[in-house]
């Protein structure tokens, strides 16, 4: 079975979930990458990538599920890997209904085949505190442009100083 890529499409889209942020991507006329100076190419799925942080800031974990296919595995950092919609719905709801005011600064994005490659800052607020992390972050797409696997690393202990300095209770955090 030979690896999808979003040159493989033929309509010029991308797919993005229903109500997502931003507007449909496109791929490249004729499914081959511009070559000008004045065009940055990125995939179709960069910009689903994209889209997909973008969409962090509604909140809505239904929406942010939409994204994922029905076999997925979110994976980051200590937890274990959430796996399902059920499963990755469960930890959303939890992120979103702890963390407000998401955005996701892209250091590096790129993509190879259906693996997009992510150097982030993210930045949200807890407890009206700022938390900075700097993540790396991998996200495999099926052939629907669906995500099958993310894995995202980051210091978890810089992580979990900045949320007890924040307030909240770190008693039970899985230490892994």
């Amino acid at each position: 079975m030979r690896a999808y890529t979003p040159w493989d499409r033929t309509d010029g889209e991308a797919d993005v979930p229903a109500g997502a942020a931003a507007t449909r991507a496109t791929v490249p006329a004729a499914g081959r990458p511009r070559d000008s100076e004045e065009d940055v190419v990125t995939s179709g799925l960069e910009e689903i990538v994209r889209a997909f942080f973008a969409d962090w800031a509604t909140r809505d974990p239904d929406l942010l599920v939409a994204y994922f296919a029905p076999a997925s595995e979110w994976s980051e950092a200590n937890r274990a890997p959430a796996r399902g919609h059920d499963e990755i719905r469960s930890v959303l709801e939890l992120q979103v209904g702890f963390g407000s005011e998401f955005e996701f600064e892209f250091r590096t994005i790129g993509s190879f085949g259906s693996t997009v490659f992510t150097e982030r800052i993210d930045r949200f607020t807890i407890n009206g505190s700022p938390i900075v992390v700097p993540v790396a972050g991998l996200l495999e797409f099926d052939e629907a442009g669906k995500i099958r696997t993310w894995h995202d690393y980051y210091d978890w202990s810089a992580l979990e100083r900045q949320l007890i300095e924040s307030g909240v209770d770190m008693s039970g955090a899985d230490h892994a």
